[in-house]
C-alpha cells in the first residue's frame, strides 16, 4: 500500500519520509496508520500508484547525512559602496 505523508515525517524500516512523500509500507501498517492520523496520512488511489515512477517517489535513509550548497566566500571590502 502507499501512504502519502500529508504533514511531519515518517521514519519506517530506517527510512526516513518528509511531508509530501510517498511511503511503500504492508497494508496492515498502512492502514493502521490512515486509521489512527487521518489528518497526517493518506492512502494513495490505485489508478495513480499505476502511475507512478520511482523518480517520483523519494525516500532517504536516516542514517545518509543530507549534502548542503555552500554559499560563495564574500569579501565584506567588496561589499561596501564608496
Amino acid at each position: 500500500m502507499q501512504v502519502l505523508i500529508k504533514k511531519f515525517s515518517l521514519i519506517h524500516d530506517d527510512i526516513e519520509y518528509k511531508a509530501g512523500e510517498v511511503a511503500e509500507l504492508p497494508d496492515d501498517v498502512g492502514e493502521r496508520l490512515i486509521i489512527a492520523a487521518p489528518n497526517e496520512f493518506a492512502e494513495v488511489p490505485k489508478a495513480v500508484t499505476k502511475t507512478a515512477t520511482k523518480s517520483n517517489i523519494k525516500s532517504k535513509k536516516k542514517t545518509e547525512p543530507e549534502e548542503e550548497e555552500a554559499l560563495p566566500p564574500i569579501n565584506p571590502k567588496d561589499t561596501i559602496k564608496k
